[in-house]
């Protein structure tokens, strides 16, 4: 029967403190026990032993659609949902900035802003990210995820001038 994998601190994120000492993967690839080294070689007889060296090993999720690695790119940026003008988007970032010490080597990035909850009613533009600095590269993206606004800084980095023609199947929001 399949695989027992062992000695590694196996954290089945069933409950905070739970952990066992060995799995055994059945052969048709699903978990077919978690617990105790004895127990799986009793229940698995035959299968093939995997020693893990004393690795820790967490369940693994496949997203084909990457949401969830997606979702973990937002811990490096700004969460701008709650933001309701271009003066907290502003605000944000800066705090977000000095929190995260980002100097001119980094890049300052938001998410989640959305037009429909800004007084202004209206895309933030780049002079908006401008403002938070000319020095430090600047990018925020909508709540969407389909469109974001650089400052001027982060324009230059790229190469995207006025007269850069927009790329094949997208374009470049000029305002």
């Amino acid at each position: 029967m399949g695989k027992l994998f062992h000695n590694a601190t196996f954290i089945p994120l069933t409950d905070e403190d739970a952990r066992a000492e060995a799995v055994l993967v059945g052969d048709d690839g699903r978990i077919a026990y978690v617990g105790t080294v004895e127990e799986a070689r009793a229940l698995g007889e035959g299968a093939e032993e995997v020693d893990l060296g004393g690795a820790a090993v967490v369940p693994g999720l496949i997203d084909p659609h990457s949401h969830f690695t997606g979702s973990l790119q937002y811990l490096l940026f700004a969460d701008l949902s709650a933001c309701t003008s271009f003066a907290e988007i502003t605000e944000t970032l800066r705090e977000f900035a000095a929190k995260r010490h980002i100097g001119p080597d980094g890049v300052i990035m938001g998410n989640g802003y959305d037009q429909n909850n800004l007084v202004e009613q209206r895309h933030p533009d780049k002079s908006v990210l401008n403002a938070v600095s000319t020095d430090i590269p600047v990018l925020i993206t909508h709540v969407s995820n389909h469109m974001g606004v650089a400052n001027d800084r982060l324009l230059e980095l790229a190469g995207i001038t006025p007269t850069t023609p927009d790329p094949e199947g997208g374009r470049y929001g000029r305002m």
